[in-house]
């Protein structure tokens, strides 16, 4: 989605598209911070630990931190489900797209 795709005239179905986006990035953030945990790369950056690594450099605070890693570690067991980006219902579990989608 490109920065300028969420506007489209109804206020309601820009702040779900808006939403929507939010968490695929908040999503995509922490599974890239998992590998990069199990990467042990914020040791070669001089840093003990992920959560240190994001308050210092992604000037997170304390507990945004500690969520984030948090998070990545949970996505690890959660089911992926297939993208299916022209279709209006997951076939898998049958949830409906947000408006506008």
């Amino acid at each position: 989605m490109c920065s300028s795709d969420w506007q489209t005239g109804d206020v309601l179905d820009d702040v779900a598209a808006l939403v929507a986006e939010r968490n695929r990035i908040d999503a995509a953030l922490a599974r890239r911070v998992r590998a990069a945990e199990l990467a042990q790369a914020p040791e070669r950056d001089g840093q003990k630990s992920m959560a240190s690594w994001l308050r210092g450099h992604g000037r997170l605070s304390g507990s945004e931190a500690l969520r984030v890693v948090a998070n990545g570690r949970a996505l690890e067991h959660l089911p992926v489900l297939p993208r299916r980006p022209r279709r209006g219902w997951c076939r898998r579990c049958r949830w409906p797209r947000p408006p506008g989608r």
